[in-house]
């Protein structure tokens, strides 16, 4: 449940925040199950904050420091978090559809099971990032650096991989087509086995 005090915090809007948060460097945020669709967070300092199962759906989260946040089941339908730092942040389960990430880093970052439909994410960074079984139906991966990231049984159907890095990607069981990994930056480290999924069932 989060915290009444941290939550009226928040309200007092981001400069005011930023200002506690210098002020108690060793207050974990707790935020979880907040109810915050459509507010502006950007750069706001929510590093290591509990939002788990928050309602940010269309929320403005772009430039925030949100490095090792719990998202996990948070809904973030149509947020922006471009160019947001989301290193070790955990999204496992959110609802992360038509979110916009152009330019984020995700480094390291905990996608398992994640809705990442339509999300843009455009040159986003996504080393070592988890998406294992993650649906990026539709989503936009162009530039996106995917190197040495965990895509098992992940869902890019229609994806746009166009000069994506997949350098060491593990994309064992994935549903995406040949012509789109034609698009991307493959090497001989690039896990695409066993055989890639097609959504007609064929391998």
């Amino acid at each position: 449940m989060a915290s009444d005090e941290h939550l009226a915090r928040l309200r007092e809007g981001v400069q005011a925040w930023n200002r506690w948060r210098e002020d108690n460097p060793g207050i974990r945020p707790e935020l979880t199950g907040a109810d915050g669709g459509g507010v502006n967070l950007s750069g706001a300092d929510l590093a290591g904050a509990d939002f788990t199962r928050a309602e940010l759906a269309g929320s403005d989260l772009s430039k925030a420091r949100l490095f090792g946040v719990d998202f996990r089941e948070a809904n973030l339908f149509g947020a922006d978090l471009t160019q947001a730092d989301l290193r070790e942040v955990n999204l496992a389960g959110a609802d992360l559809t038509e979110a916009d990430f152009t330019g984020a880093d995700l480094g390291c970052a905990d996608l398992t099971d994640a809705d990442l439909t339509g999300a843009d994410l455009k040159e986003a960074k996504l080393e070592r990032a988890n998406l294992t079984s993650a649906n990026l139906t539709g989503a936009d991966l162009s530039r996106a650096n995917l190197t040495e990231a965990e895509l098992f049984m992940a869902d890019l159907t229609g994806a746009r991989l166009s000069q994506a890095k997949l350098g060491g990607t593990n994309l064992g069981m994935a549903v995406i087509t040949q012509p789109q990994l034609d698009q991307a930056k493959t090497d001989e480290h690039t896990v695409v086995s066993p055989p890639l999924r097609t959504k007609q069932g064929g391998t």
